[in-house]
């Protein structure tokens, strides 16, 4: 018996030691001979498996597939799988743990394949396809991923890298034919990297197919503009969740049904261009649903602040088979009164891109600092496409009107189309466009029309073109400049010299009937619109050769030049002094040369008169400063007489036939009432100690003007006298009494001859026969002058103040 146990005992021993020697050299069998043969069978090359551990409970391996020496496409440093012998004879395996699993994937054109994978079929990139579930020999209860990544290499663009760790529950059922097929999959999977999430995803297989829920947990989606084109530069914040359930068909190739929603909190989109939010009140959600390959869309909450703050609503229609889309919803910009109706559609799929955006309206208000503006019927269109590896971009605006009631600006049909091309194969990246505004009414009148050409890039817009009267006598204003999305809109504008008239003139700044103006005009300046919508600019009218006057010529004005600026559009006021030239002014028989003005333009309707100065009588005259307000156009000023000459002021007050020399100094008060002028204890005198010679021609107007001096030999003494009369000094008065203006002259003199005249008795006789005499006389002589019949500008000033306001 003992014999027997020590039989027994070597017995197992042996069989012991043959079984644990057949485990040490088993991994060592498999490696050379097993896994060869077994590779040999599959169409990919460059894989490399190698089992370090086996035993009839575990088994401890690892896994490369592709070009080792590079970067492969799958590694999986260490492979463990826990497993029963009585386990492995049903086909089952306990747990297989994946360490450290890295998969390299590579993105071309929209595709992605392992990278470095090489097949006996192609040289190609093995791409990943989907098939239906296959029957498996053994099947797992636990898949364990630890510490795995994946990485996807895109072209021009950043990599995609996510860092796994997962937790997989397969359930399996027996096929009759052997083997297992797959019923469902529970998994857990917590993602960082690119997408940082956490996930529970079920997969089931049911009479009607494969069904697949998913609910994800996105706290941080700051690296989502990774996954889009590189020329997204946005910034991103926020977080969301995902809840999807999709039925397949049963061979994998379609969708039956869907429903996914997408919540987003706490959500921020920022870039130059736009910044997206949700609603404070309520996450942006995203759902889609439908059956077989009609789809239904909805976005609400979306809140957008630049470049206009507005809310939106959207839903639509998507077709998977062709990508064919539509969708419409609105707009609520809250800087507007109405909503944008918006609508759109195209196809989008791997072989095709185009796309149709409009934003439409019957009516819309717009509010800005500088006034309100009021739209009719509108539409903005936008359109893209692709064309081999390009795309095609085109906008268009139709407007029908456009009405500033502040700034009495009507414009009519207007229109503007754009269009460019972006892609590798467009090295410029340049568009065109037009833009025309048919007709501008200015108080009621068609004035212009524009027309413009555009040359455009990806940021902003070149533009030139001209502005066309719609007056007699048609002018052309030149314009060009720049559109910007993030610099608002400069703008240039130049009307060469162009001869203007009266009848050129828009009716809006009429003149009076009978009065007619002519000259040559240049305009230029530049205008600047910022992103708010707020204009600024500055515009400078130069006037040459400029003429003026009224038919009766009581009122004639020529060789007027000046050049006025304004710096602070849309502000119609001057920051600096102004000067105006005028060649003549004649009013009636009031002529004035070489006049100067200094002035500041306040508002469209209020000027400040610094300072003035005329060639008058052969003397100067300047007046002092004051305000002109067109709607209450009260004038009061005094001009300053120096060294006017005697006679030729004289004459041109109506006091006719008079010559000589002499010069006179003063100052005369006038007003104007907006009707008339008047004169107010005005005086002229002659400079003290420097006496001159008058002759008065017109000795019925001196009868009329002299007192009754009781001697007749006395008055013809005295108007003989003023026939050539050597004054010592003299004094003018001039006072407005109704519609008259009286001219008092007071003159002490004596004749520059002896007259015949001499004395009798002590008085004053008529005597020829002696040698006469130079009697010194001071005379006191009044003028009644009807200055408002000789002057009949009152009233076409006037009018010309009324149509400035």
């Amino acid at each position: 018996m003992k014999r027997l146990g020590i039989i027994i005992t070597a017995g197992l021993f042996l069989v012991i030691s043959a079984v644990m020697l057949s485990f040490s050299f088993a991994p060592h069998l498999i490696n050379t001979q097993l896994i060869p043969y077994l590779l040999s069978k599959n169409s990919l090359d460059n894989i490399d498996a190698d089992i370090s551990y086996l035993t009839l409970w575990n088994l401890t391996g690892s896994l490369t597939v592709g070009d080792s020496d590079d970067l492969p496409a799958i590694k999986i440093p260490r492979i463990s799988a826990v497993f029963s012998p009585t386990g492995l004879k049903s086909g089952k395996i306990e747990t297989i743990q994946l360490d450290g699993l890295t998969v390299r994937l590579i993105e071309r054109n929209g595709k992605i394949s392992l990278r470095n994978i090489q097949s006996s079929r192609s040289s190609q990139d093995y791409d990943i396809e989907g098939t239906s579930i296959p029957a498996f020999p053994v099947f797992a209860d636990l898949l364990e991923l630890r510490d795995c990544m994946i990485i996807i290499d895109r072209d021009d663009l950043p990599d995609i890298t996510l860092n796994i760790q997962a937790k997989v529950e397969p359930t399996f059922r027996k096929a009759p034919s052997g083997g297992y097929i797959l019923q469902k999959i529970q998994a857990e999977i917590i993602s960082a990297g690119t997408i940082t999430s956490t996930i529970h995803a079920e997969f089931q297989v049911t009479g009607e197919g494969p069904v697949v829920h998913i609910a994800a947990n996105l706290p941080d989606l700051s690296n989502i503009s990774l996954l889009l084109a590189s020329q997204l530069t946005a910034k991103v914040s926020g977080g969301g969740q995902l809840t999807t359930e999709i039925q397949l068909t049963n061979n994998f190739h379609a969708i039956k049904k869907l429903n996914a929603e997408i919540t987003l909190q706490d959500l921020d989109i920022n870039s130059n261009s736009f910044h997206l939010v949700n609603n404070p009140d309520s996450p942006l959600l995203l759902s889609v649903s439908g059956s077989g390959n009609d789809f239904e869309y909805s976005v609400s909450g979306a809140h957008l602040s630049q470049p206009a703050e507005a809310k939106t609503h959207l839903q639509g229609r998507y077709l998977l088979t062709t990508g064919e889309f539509t969708g419409k919803g609105e707009l609520e910009v809250f800087s507007l009164q109405e909503d944008i109706q918006v609508e759109f559609k195209g196809v989008a799929n791997p072989e095709q891109l185009e796309a149709e955006l409009i934003f439409h309206g019957k009516t819309q208000n717009i509010t800005l600092q500088s006034g309100k503006i009021d739209l009719g019927q509108y539409s903005l269109k936008s359109t893209v496409k692709t064309v081999d590896e390009n795309i095609l971009i085109a906008n268009t605006i139709n407007i029908s009107n456009a009405i500033l009631k502040e700034q009495k600006l009507e414009v009519h049909n207007i229109s503007s189309s754009l269009s460019y091309t972006y892609g590798k194969a467009t090295a410029k990246r340049k568009g065109s466009g037009k833009f025309s505004i048919e007709r501008m009414h200015f108080n009621g009148e068609d004035v212009a029309g524009i027309s413009a050409t555009f040359i455009a890039t990806l940021n902003d817009v070149d533009f030139s073109g001209n502005l066309t009267s719609h007056m007699p006598n048609q002018h052309t204003l030149l314009f060009s400049g720049n559109v910007s999305p993030h610099r608002g809109i400069a703008m240039n504008f130049n009307l060469p010299s162009s001869a203007l008239n009266t009848y050129s003139l828009p009716t809006f700044i009429s003149l009076p009937p009978d009065l007619h103006f002519s000259g040559k005009v240049n305009v230029h300046g530049e205008i600047f619109v910022d992103t708010k919508g707020e204009p600024t600019g500055n515009i400078t009218v130069t006037l040459n050769d400029g003429e003026l006057s009224l038919e009766d010529k009581k009122l004639f004005t020529r060789d007027i030049n000046t050049e006025i600026v304004l710096a602070e559009l849309p502000a119609l006021r001057s920051s600096s002094t102004h000067h105006l030239k005028i060649g003549a002014i004649d009013f009636g028989n009031l002529k004035f040369t070489n006049g100067n003005l200094y002035f500041r333009i306040h508002s469209p309707t209020e000027f400040f008169l610094e300072k003035s100065s005329f060639n008058w009588c052969n003397g100067k005259v300047e007046s002092g400063s004051l305000n002109i307000d067109t709607k209450n156009p009260i004038i009061s000023t005094t001009l300053y007489c120096d060294r006017l000459q005697f006679s030729e002021l004289l004459n041109q007050f109506g006091i006719s036939e008079t010559d000589g020399d002499g010069s006179l100094n003063g100052r005369l008060p006038i007003h104007f009432t907006g009707k008339e002028m008047l004169f107010d204890d005005g005086f002229l005198f002659s400079t003290p100690g420097n006496s001159g010679i008058v002759r008065f021609n017109n000795t019925a107007m001196l009868r009329q003007g002299m007192p009754d001096m009781g001697k007749a030999a006395y008055l013809e003494y005295s108007l003989q006298a003023m026939e050539n009369f050597s004054y010592n000094w003299t004094k003018l008065t001039f006072n407005s009494i109704d519609d008259d203006l009286l001219i008092k002259m007071q003159i002490d003199g004596k004749p520059e001859s002896p007259l015949p005249f001499g004395y009798s008795k002590g008085q004053l006789v008529t005597n020829d026969k002696g040698p006469g005499i130079q009697h010194p006389i001071r005379l006191d002589v009044n003028f009644h002058l009807p200055f408002a019949q000789m002057f009949k500008y009152g009233q076409s000033l006037q009018k010309i103040m009324e149509n400035m306001q």
